[in-house]
């Protein structure tokens, strides 16, 4: 049994770090199928499964293994198991590790379509950034990936302006997920949040809201262009509009993206709220845990959520939900999207596919049980 231990780290990144040492650095590997099976390594390592699966997540975010169809099993991005001979690839460039609910969904589909189909897939992790984002998508190609599914970060005009996407890789199966604009001419698989929005906040109106906030996505340095957020405020417009509304400035707020700290996002929220001569009623945040910060803020400073404050929140995240849905969310299907961006690659490798194609996919909006909620 070997024991992985360290410090300044968590235990799934020592993991990931000792199985990189252990299995792929070595060249052990390039003699073997693959990896241990998850069981295998939870027991050398004297660690859980679940700590296990999250290394290998980790793993692959870096491009260092892949998940092969069959059984699968793990095995090297760059040893004899996994070379672009023995093997066909499919990219997926994910802004972060497919270790949360969304992007973990997301993977799954474009996995599984891809195991049905007798594809490898090679994860890659843009971390957020534009620069690295165009590097992996690169990097993906040059792996050897017939194509990729991409999750592009949100651009900020500047950057739409001059985007690699319309530059590069041209001709080359490229499909995007959620957040792609209709500059972007690639194949885009996305999600409804308009209808999604002007329904939550037709919602809103008919429980008697009146003064109703929106929260917009930024940056410190300016106008983000968050295709989700921008969807859901068209949404949010439309049904103020047509109920005769027109939205409040001081009812418009903003909220940084990324946020390094969720909390803090808040607490400068709930202070705007509470400073207002009139306070919004309801408030529609930019996801559930946005929603959830919020809800904590507001109740910590003695008020009630939602009779002093409706939220609203978005992507319903299990998670902000322990006890029950706490405020009305939206439920998207990402696993589906994932499928569909995968296949539409294979469909433009088989020449299939010749235009651009965009697929819509609709956004059911999840609402509590309980008497009072919006």
């Amino acid at each position: 049994m070997h024991s992985a231990t360290g410090s300044g780290e968590g235990l799934p990144q020592r993991i990931a770090r000792a199985i990189g040492n252990d299995y792929l650095e070595v060249g052990r590997l390039a003699a073997a199928a693959g990896l241990p099976s998850v069981r295998e390594l939870a027991g050398r390592y004297a660690v859980s499964k679940a700590t296990v699966s999250q290394a290998l997540g980790l793993l692959q975010s870096q491009g260092l293994v892949v998940k092969g169809p069959g059984r699968g099993g793990f095995v090297a991005a760059g040893g004899s198991a996994a070379t672009p001979s023995a093997a066909r690839l499919l990219g997926l460039v994910l802004p972060g590790p497919a270790v949360g609910q969304l992007l973990g969904q997301l993977y799954d589909g474009v996995e599984r379509c891809c195991r049905e189909n007798g594809y490898h897939t090679l994860v890659l992790a843009s971390d957020w950034d534009y620069d690295t984002e165009r590097e992996r998508v690169a990097s993906a190609f040059a792996a050897g990936c017939a194509g990729v599914v991409l999750y592009p970060m949100p651009r900020r005009p500047g950057q739409l302006r001059q985007d690699y996407l319309n530059r590069e890789h041209l001709g080359r199966p490229l499909v995007l997920v959620d957040m792609a604009q209709p500059t972007q001419r690639r194949s885009q698989v996305l999600f409804d949040n308009y209808r999604a929005c002007r329904e939550l906040t037709s919602g809103l109106l008919q429980a008697g809201h009146r003064r109703i906030a929106f929260v917009h996505l930024t940056t410190a340095t300016g106008r983000l262009l968050h295709r989700s957020n921008q969807d859901r405020q068209r949404g949010y417009l439309a049904a103020m509009g047509a109920a005769g509304l027109s939205p409040r400035a001081e009812d418009q707020w903003q909220e940084l993206f990324p946020e390094p700290d969720p909390m803090a996002a808040a607490d400068a929220l709930a202070r705007q709220w509470l400073a207002q001569r009139e306070r919004a009623t309801a408030v529609i945040a930019s996801a559930d845990f946005a929603a959830l910060c919020l809800t904590v803020r507001v109740r910590a400073a003695g008020l009630r959520v939602p009779e002093d404050l409706a939220v609203v929140g978005f992507d319903h995240q299990e998670t902000c939900h322990p006890d029950g849905l706490s405020f009305p969310t939206t439920d998207p299907d990402f696993r589906r999207a994932g499928e569909i961006a995968a296949d539409l690659v294979l469909q433009q490798l088989r020449g299939e596919l010749r235009e651009p194609a965009n697929y819509v996919l609709p956004v059911p909006v999840l609402r509590p049980a309980q008497r009072g909620e919006p």
